[in-house]
């Protein structure tokens, strides 16, 4: 277990910090105890990210297409806490909810999916809303769980990315 990403910064990767954001949470990515990561990881997780500069950010998204399930699922929470004025971290939130495959760990991202209705109308193509819908789909047949919240915020936010596409058509 490593408890210190600027640690692994400054003495593996000095000139890519995102490289040491993912290495930190590959080398914990087998921490199975929720309070360890919420009360020890997130924070940490969430004060390194707050402090990405535009460019890191632009090379985050970019590399985390590439990234393994499990550092994306651990660092999803500690995401939705890093406010940062360069980047909308709920559209992140959404694209790693998009990228996870294992059921489980779908079920639970699924708890704040809701909060792609913040993402700024226009800044998304309807077809993201529409992978996103047919995943929660997806998962709500395999577990036979009622996400019907979940969709309704799904078909107003595509409603309303409609809408907008289609008054700048006009």
């Amino acid at each position: 277990m490593v408890y210190n990403i600027a640690d692994i910064y400054r003495k593996e990767h000095p000139t890519d910090r995102v490289h040491a954001l993912y290495l930190y949470l590959e080398a914990n990515q087998d921490i199975d105890e929720g309070d360890t990561l919420i009360n020890l990881h997130d924070p940490e997780i969430c004060s390194y990210l707050k402090s990405f500069s535009q460019s890191e950010w632009e090379l985050f998204e970019q590399r985390m297409s590439s990234w393994n399930e499990a550092a994306l699922f651990n660092i999803a929470d500690a995401l939705l806490s890093a406010t940062n004025e360069h980047i909308s971290v709920k559209y992140l939130y959404a694209k790693i909810f998009l990228q996870t495959e294992n059921l489980e760990g779908l079920e639970y991202l699924v708890q704040n999916i809701h909060l792609v209705s913040c993402i700024p109308i226009g800044e998304c193509g309807i077809d993201f809303y529409q992978e996103i819908k047919q995943k929660i789909i997806k998962l709500s047949k395999h577990f036979g769980s009622d996400y019907s919240y979940w969709l309704l915020v799904l078909d107003l936010k595509i409603e309303s990315e409609i809408d907008h596409f289609n008054s700048l058509k006009s």
